[in-house]
């Protein structure tokens, strides 16, 4: 009795396992921020980028696939298609996650000679109740939070 209970525990132990690792676009979804941006990627592709620059909307396709570590080189799997003030801009990335909830992005589409690489270190964001990492409303499309108002307190020194 004991060896088939221990049997069916040990059967179902990679099942249970295997339904807790999140899939890399699953990791990728949510937001991610740093001093100069904020980008919100959803489950249905498309993406909100908040910079000091401005703020930009489009899609993306993220495959997941990581460099080669022979390799060296950069190899994009993130692909962006972002509208800004009225440009089309197309631009691809490697996406790294660097652990302890934090995101690299290495820019890999950049055609001018010698131009250094953008590199951007991202932290995710905490979701809040109002929120979900598959939301499909930009930061800028929600409605403001409200704020409450506090009640005058009286002290005993104004009774």
């Amino acid at each position: 009795m004991v060896r088939s209970c221990s049997f069916k525990l040990l059967c179902l132990l990679p099942i249970v396992l295997a339904s807790c690792v999140q899939t890399p676009k699953e990791k990728l979804l949510g937001r991610w921020y740093n001093e100069a941006n904020s980008i919100r990627f959803n489950a249905d592709g498309t993406l909100f980028w908040n910079a000091k620059q401005g703020q930009a909307t489009g899609n993306y396709v993220y495959t997941g696939a990581q460099r080669a570590a022979v390799s060296g080189s950069a190899n994009y799997n993130l692909k962006l298609d972002l509208v800004t003030n009225g440009r089309v801009i197309q631009t691809t990335y490697e996406a790294e996650f660097l652990g302890d909830g934090h995101l690299r992005l290495l820019q890999t589409d950049d055609v001018r000679a010698n131009a250094p690489k953008r590199i951007l270190v991202l932290k995710r964001a905490a979701i809040d109740s109002n929120q979900t990492a598959d939301s499909s409303l930009g930061d800028q499309q929600r409605a403001p939070a409200r704020r409450r108002s506090r009640a005058p307190t009286t002290t005993n020194a104004a009774r």
